[in-house]
């Protein structure tokens, strides 16, 4: 694995020299953005900087236990001016949701480890061999010998976990593994996680699964897998649309199955918002790409401008052709 010395020196001298940092993910944000901001933002308050973290989109419910997750200014653009800007697990800057223009800060990070991601910033520290952003800032730590917080820690644990998929992923290394251990011995409990993350739905939430479940179909190959949420569905679970965490997953749990969609419609109409997961060496990051969104080999997503019906036919038949 590629030590990626020489950037995080890059980012430790930047650290250095700012004073004011802004700190954003990607739009629909998971453990991996909230718990990567949470952590850096702490440990750069630490260093006597002033950090502002934003999201474009609301935090999900269940991130929420985490402290410093109060912190995060949710669905507004900042106005001011930074010394730096560091944006977390974004292929591109507009992956932030426009929250920041290049004219806002005087430099610009990049941490990443999608395996296509575009060198934006100044400073691009893109490692897709990483398990999760987490672990990236989990190695800014390390090289600036900061030990971490219980909070830190928490925010971490919570980052690798998700992004990894309870430690059950292929991108689950040794390494990951080891940092995981280290942050249980700097005070976390894998059971008030795993709680957290996994154990708290809300009524309205299961209430989603099953209109999703009702839309569930499958190709007559038996390889692809998909279902859709429109917004009577959300209205008649009295749901919210941050609240399809983890649905997916019951479309790429069919036995055959290599391939899930969920075409989810957005609240901004003619909007819908597609996550898709894949078995094995199936790169669904190509298709992601392909409708200018991103992600993993196994899990990425992208947003469609048109219906339901429209979104369905164009990524289904993209599949066909890439995959």
């Amino acid at each position: 694995m590629k030590s990626h010395d020489k950037e995080l020196s890059q980012i430790i001298s930047a650290i250095k020299k700012a004073r004011k940092f802004f700190i954003a993910g990607h739009v629909k944000p998971d453990g991996d953005t909230i718990g990567s901001s949470i952590a850096l933002s702490s440990l750069l308050a630490r260093l006597d900087k002033n950090a502002e973290v934003y999201s474009k989109d609301e935090i999900p419910y269940f991130l929420k236990f985490l402290k410093g997750s109060a912190k995060i200014s949710s669905g507004k653009r900042p106005q001011g001016n930074y010394d730096c800007a560091i944006i977390l697990e974004c292929s591109s800057l507009e992956r932030a949701g426009f929250l920041i223009n290049r004219g806002q800060a005087k430099i610009f990070i990049n941490i990443d480890h999608h395996r296509i991601s575009d060198t934006f910033a100044d400073i691009n520290y893109i490692d897709p061999a990483a398990s999760s952003s987490a672990e990236q800032v989990y190695r800014l730590f390390k090289k600036m010998n900061m030990r971490f917080t219980l909070e830190e820690a928490e925010a971490l644990y919570t980052g690798a976990v998700s992004d990894t998929g309870r430690f059950q992923y292929s991108n689950t290394t040794p390494f990951c593994l080891s940092m995981a251990a280290e942050l249980v011995s700097a005070g976390v409990r894998p059971e008030k996680i795993f709680t957290n993350l996994y154990e708290r739905n809300k009524f309205s939430s299961l209430r989603l699964l099953g209109e999703a479940l009702k839309t569930l179909k499958v190709l007559p190959s038996g390889k692809t897998a998909w279902m859709e949420l429109s917004n009577s569905a959300f209205k008649k679970a009295k749901a919210d649309h941050s609240e399809t965490e983890n649905i997916i997953n019951y479309a790429i749990s069919i036995e055959g199955v290599k391939v899930a969609l969920l075409f989810s419609e957005g609240e901004k109409k003619g909007s819908i918002k597609v996550s898709m997961r894949s078995r094995g060496n199936i790169d669904v990051s190509k298709v992601a790409k392909s409708f200018e969104g991103g992600g993993h080999r196994n899990a990425a997503g992208f947003d469609f401008c048109g219906t339901l019906k429209k979104a369905e036919k164009n990524v289904l038949s993209n599949l066909e052709k890439n995959l």
